[in-house]
């Protein structure tokens, strides 16, 4: 299995850089859907070849599990918006450029970001239904906290293409939803919170 995800990453590393070479600089974007390219085959294999199945991941979760993770993450992302607006709302008074943007403006044009919340369910998916599953299993159950942190390097080298502190933001990002998993069994209030912290900074004008 640890065959598989280096190879992978591999792979990841490996098409950034070709990119780069043909391009330049490469958008962050592009390397996004490389990587959930990159997940897709990773599953079939996982699938194909390993005792993984994807109804025992927290994609196909019971109603309770849920309802219950709806609830506490969607509290989560109430807090994570009220930020979002009391940052706005301070940040604007410093720079015209933000003052002058929308409210709650989709941008669906740039970055194919029409494709956002698709994005968010199969990273989440990807990042705990295949890779945080299997590490578990490689692990061993006494050792999630492992897991749940090797899930977040991996899934923060698959932002090799972003910056740095994108790249450490994707880690923290997935090592605190990696508890939220674990504990919830379902990967649903994970990609709430995936998509309010990945969708909603640009469309509250905090991001150009």
């Amino acid at each position: 299995m640890i065959l598989y995800l280096l190879c992978a990453v591999a792979a990841q590393c490996i098409g950034v850089k070709i990119l780069q070479m043909m391009m330049g600089d490469v958008p962050g974007y592009l390397t996004s859907r490389m990587m959930e390219g990159i997940g897709l085959v990773l599953l079939f294999v996982f699938c194909r070849f390993t005792p993984f199945r994807i109804y025992r991941t927290g994609f196909f979760a019971s109603r309770a599990e849920i309802r219950r993770t709806l609830i506490r993450c969607g509290c989560i992302c109430i807090g994570i918006i009220l930020c979002f607006v009391i940052a706005q709302l301070v940040m604007s008074h410093y720079d015209e450029r933000i003052k002058s943007r929308p409210w709650f403006y989709p941008y669906f044009s740039i970055h194919m970001r029409w494709l956002y919340p698709f994005t968010a369910v199969l990273q989440e998916f990807f990042a705990k239904g295949v890779i945080q599953e299997n590490l578990k299993r490689l692990f061993g159950k006494e050792h999630t906290t492992l897991a749940i942190f090797a899930c977040a390097l991996t899934f923060s080298v698959f932002h090799i293409g972003y910056s740095l502190y994108f790249m450490l933001g994707a880690a923290l990002l997935s090592f605190v939803t990696g508890f939220i998993y674990e504990k919830d069994r379902s990967i649903w209030g994970c990609v709430m919170i995936h998509f309010c912290l990945g969708f909603l900074p640009r469309a509250m004008g905090l991001k150009g």
